[in-house]
């Protein structure tokens, strides 16, 4: 190998080490820059969930005071800023469908939706005024939440949502404490397959063998739940 070979080696091999070097001291900035852009303010959000934003209409105009007491709209407060993000990220792209929510969520920057999921995740869940089950309501939504139904292949609630619907971190949503119209609403979606943004599938299996009476019972039953004993 001639010197000249040699020299021309040797310069590659230093490019090369140069390049990689470049690489891994990019990698914690990167990885910083990464974990900024997902940690949200609670009180920004907080703002944005009160006052809305351009091209952002506030919050609390479904998800707060009368409307949430309304029934039509989820209680958000409590929830893990997994399970929020996620829903807000599939409204925004149609895989959860709404025509409220998608365009709402669509205008919302990575920025906005970590600041909202940071502030409903620490607040307080609010109670929402629901009516209690009756008897047999209570006795069928208690058997199908701890026990499922075999000859449908409806697995029971606590499997996943945990004991009284508590939710279990950071996926799970909790269900408790809900309202009984919201519950039965969602309820009935995943029977039809008209909401589809379950992983595995999971919801749909649960959803598909449930009678429109086991539906409003089990609304019923985990609407009456206080929010306090199941807020985590």
């Amino acid at each position: 190998m001639t010197s000249h070979e040699v020299g021309a080696k040797a310069a590659m091999l230093a490019g090369l080490m140069c390049a990689v070097l470049c690489v891994a001291l990019a990698k914690p900035a990167a990885a910083a820059s990464d974990e900024q852009s997902v940690a949200g303010d609670a009180a920004s959000g907080q703002r944005l969930a009160e006052k809305g934003a351009s091209g952002v209409p506030a919050c609390f105009g479904c998800h707060g005071g009368a409307a949430l007491q309304s029934g039509a709209f989820p209680v958000l407060q409590g929830q893990t800023t997994t399970y929020l993000a996620k829903q807000l990220t599939d409204f925004a792209s149609g895989t959860r469908k709404s025509a409220v929510m998608q365009p709402v969520a669509a205008a919302l920057t990575p920025r906005q939706i970590a600041d909202l999921v940071a502030f409903y995740s620490a607040g307080a869940v609010p109670t929402v005024t629901s009516t209690p089950p009756s008897v047999e309501q209570a006795t069928t939504a208690l058997r199908i939440a701890t026990s499922g139904d075999p000859a449908t292949g409806t697995q029971a609630c606590a499997n996943c949502h945990g004991a009284r619907g508590r939710g279990e971190p950071p996926s799970i949503p909790r269900i408790a404490g809900q309202s009984r119209q919201y519950l039965a609403t969602q309820l009935v979606a995943w029977r039809s397959a008209s909401r589809a943004n379950d992983a595995g599938q999971q919801m749909r299996a649960a959803a598909v063998g449930l009678t429109d009476i086991e539906i409003v019972s089990l609304a019923s039953y985990f609407a009456a739940i206080p929010a306090s004993d199941s807020a985590r």
